[in-house]
């Protein structure tokens, strides 16, 4: 900082500036009319005239003490993902240490430095114009003199048009080389949400800096699991089909391989998560002899705002021997072929309520539902008491995927329905309302008969009258069958002897046949709310809680997951890395997403002058590749001049001060204007006095 005295001229009236103009127009009045009359000694008279109205002014020499006020320079430093690959971040230390070295040694300058990074959180990428907004938030625009970028060129908030720093330059720094070379894999378009089991569509594209019209092999995954593998060309737009497995997020991770002398790999995947959601589900409700558990089935499905039901009644008894064509009976006429042969894919589940075999649909349409389940169906058998076995559910072609063989013995008893061990792990019954805290009482009323069965093969997940299978659930082909040997459900949603959850199991019980993803017996799932991963396990069999987390970058940690209830383990993980997750146990791979799954920072990793060099002119600046060029020097400039050149960028000069003292001297001491004053008088008069 320096001082330097400033001389200045300056009047300090001794009367108030207004009475100081009446005098000076009185003067000049006086001095106009002497001129033109004539008078003799005038000109000493104005003479003296004037010395007296300039005593009057008191003009003095003020002698200012300013004290130069420095220069500020703004030190961006770019510390985003891009810029720190291929040793760019130790390019940057390096320019780093030196700018600040050669700013430190500089005369009437100050700097400040300020490091700015990506936000894994967000898709923003670099926002260094934001932060440089902020970094000047408490520097006056008078006292800036440049602004130093030290970046790879990647930002993704230059400010287009007016420059709010006019005048103040802009220095760009860049790390890297030029003619860097990449490939990258862009997401053009993708559906944010789609139905279950229909096809949807992504739009990729593919740049490769070394061979723009190559042929790349791409790899589509899904839950850790490759779906497709295709050759795609470079530099157009192309359409990857996929389809929507599941309800929820469905993460799709699209990868291509590793190009020739490029970059980095980062840019080279890129993820997709679309929600599933499940379209309106159909159900097909077929009942045989009316009981008063028929109007439970169907006001419980038709108050399911995600089910659309179909219900037909076959009211006419096997016993009955009439003359009247079957379908003559029905208010309309059973549309049989339209329902299971025309028409059957579209339902979702089937549900026979105390169905008994009838000529009305015979064996022809009972195959058609055995393939509808094998191909990934559901048939739900609710059964009451029947005369014979030979028309129940089990002597159709139905019986074969049946996971019992239906016994013709009627149990008539009062019984509490109960867990059994695989009930008190599957969720379909685990945790139902009513259940103690150990799963072993509960409040539940009783059911006063039950149907006897032999079991084959299946689940059974609740016992009834004599430990006998109250409630079995299995697998077939792609689909499922659940059966429920009692009718006596009703006693619950009337609430005999205190009711029971019948609402909540029978909504479990159809979910869990049409695929409910939560419902899942034998499960991997997770959730991601922020940094926090939190993974639940379900599994029928004692099972090792012990999963595999496979982090970005491919690191692998074993994780434990804790026991909560039969079942069902937990567990929250806190995570860094914002990217792509793989959590597996010993029988499923599942994916999640953590943060910015497609950043910008990653859309482009090449060192480039691109995205400033528009800007960077425009305020007399400079843009350079350190690799090239060197670090320059730095020269302090009036802001007239040119502000950068080879290997020096100049730093504005606003030659700001402040004023640290005042010294003040009369130009004319006082005797000398008395002195003066006598003689111009004493002239005056002597001219006259001739």
């Amino acid at each position: 900082m320096n001082h330097n005295p400033e001389l200045l001229i300056r009047f300090f009236p001794l009367m108030p500036n207004w009475l100081m103009i009446a005098l000076i127009a009185l003067a000049a009045i006086l001095s106009i009319y002497a001129i033109v009359k004539g008078a003799r000694g005038w000109i000493w008279r104005v003479s003296a005239l004037t010395l007296f109205l300039l005593m009057l002014a008191n003009p003095s020499l003020v002698e200012e003490i300013r004290e130069t006020k420095p220069d500020t320079v703004l030190v961006v430093v770019d510390q985003s993902t891009s810029n720190q690959i291929n040793n760019r971040d130790a390019e940057t230390e390096k320019i780093r240490r030196e700018i600040e070295n050669k700013l430190g040694e500089a005369e009437n300058i100050n700097y400040r430095v300020i490091t700015v990074a990506d936000n894994p959180e967000d898709q923003g990428g670099t926002m260094l114009f934001g932060a440089i907004a902020r970094g000047l938030s408490d520097i006056p625009k008078t006292h800036l003199g440049a602004v130093v970028l030290i970046t790879d060129g990647q930002i993704h908030d230059v400010p287009v048009g007016q420059n709010e720093l006019n005048g103040v330059p802009f220095h760009a720094l860049l790390t890297g080389s030029p003619g860097e070379h990449d490939r990258r894999l862009k997401i053009i378009r993708s559906p944010g949400f789609g139905i279950v089991g229909q096809p949807q569509k992504i739009t990729v594209h593919i740049e490769d800096d070394l061979n723009a019209e190559s042929t790349v092999m791409l790899s589509l995954r899904s839950d850790g699991d490759v779906v497709q593998n295709q050759a795609i060309p470079a530099g157009r737009d192309v359409e990857i089909p996929l389809t929507i497995n599941h309800a929820g997020p469905n993460i799709f991770e699209l990868s291509i391989p590793k190009g020739a002398s490029e970059l980095s790999d980062e840019n080279n995947h890129a993820v997709v998560t679309v929600n599933g959601v499940r379209d309106r589900l159909r159900v097909l409700l077929i009942s045989g002899d009316p009981h008063p558990g028929t109007r439970v089935w169907r006001n419980f499905l038709k108050s399911d705002p995600s089910v659309d039901l179909v219900h037909f009644t076959i009211l006419r008894p096997p016993e009955k021997q009439d003359s009247i064509p079957t379908e003559e009976l029905s208010l309309i006429a059973f549309p049989t072929k339209e329902l299971f042969e025309d028409k059957l894919y579209d339902f979702n589940l089937i549900i026979f309520d105390r169905y008994r075999r009838l000529s009305v649909l015979p064996n022809e349409y009972m195959l058609n539902i055995v393939e509808f389940v094998e191909k990934g169906g559901a048939v739900l058998d609710a059964e009451g008491p029947v005369p014979d076995v030979s028309l129940s559910l089990f002597d159709t072609p139905v019986g074969t995927i049946l996971p019992t063989a239906t016994a013709q013995k009627t149990i008539d008893a009062e019984f509490v329905p109960t867990l059994t061990g695989d009930g008190l792990r599957h969720p379909v019954t685990s945790g139902l309302p009513g259940l103690s805290k150990d799963n072993k009482t509960s409040k539940w009323g009783p059911w006063l008969r039950q149907m006897d069965a032999q079991i084959r093969r299946g689940t059974v997940i609740m016992d009834g009258a004599g430990n006998r299978p109250l409630l079995v659930l299995d697998r077939v082909g792609q689909g499922r069958v659940a059966q429920l040997f009692s009718d006596q459900i009703w006693l619950w949603a009337r609430g005999y002897a205190g009711g029971g959850p019948h609402s909540e199991l029978l909504r479990r019980l159809s979910h869990w046949l049409m695929k409910e993803p939560q419902l899942e017996e034998n499960d991997l799932s997770a959730e991601v709310q922020g940094h926090t991963i939190s993974i639940t396990q379900r599994s029928l069999m004692q099972s090792d809680n012990n999963i595999v987390l496979t982090k970005p970058g491919n690191e692998t940690e074993q994780v434990t997951l804790t026991e909560e209830s039969p079942g069902l383990a937990r567990t929250k993980i806190n995570v860094t890395k914002t990217g792509v997750y793989r959590i597996a146990n010993n029988k499923q791979t599942i994916m999640v997403g953590v943060g910015g799954l497609n950043p910008l920072e990653y859309s482009d990793l090449r060192s480039s002058k691109d995205k400033l060099n528009n800007f960077v002119e425009s305020t007399n600046g400079s843009i350079r590749w350190i690799s090239e060029d060197g670090i320059p020097d730095i020269r302090h400039l009036e802001g007239n001049r040119s502000l950068s050149g080879h290997r020096w960028i100049g730093v504005k000069k606003n030659n700001n001060y402040s004023i640290t003292g005042i010294k003040q001297t009369a130009v004319i001491p006082p005797l000398a204007y008395l002195l003066l004053g006598s003689i111009l008088l004493l002239l005056a008069w002597r001219k006259e006095g001739k």
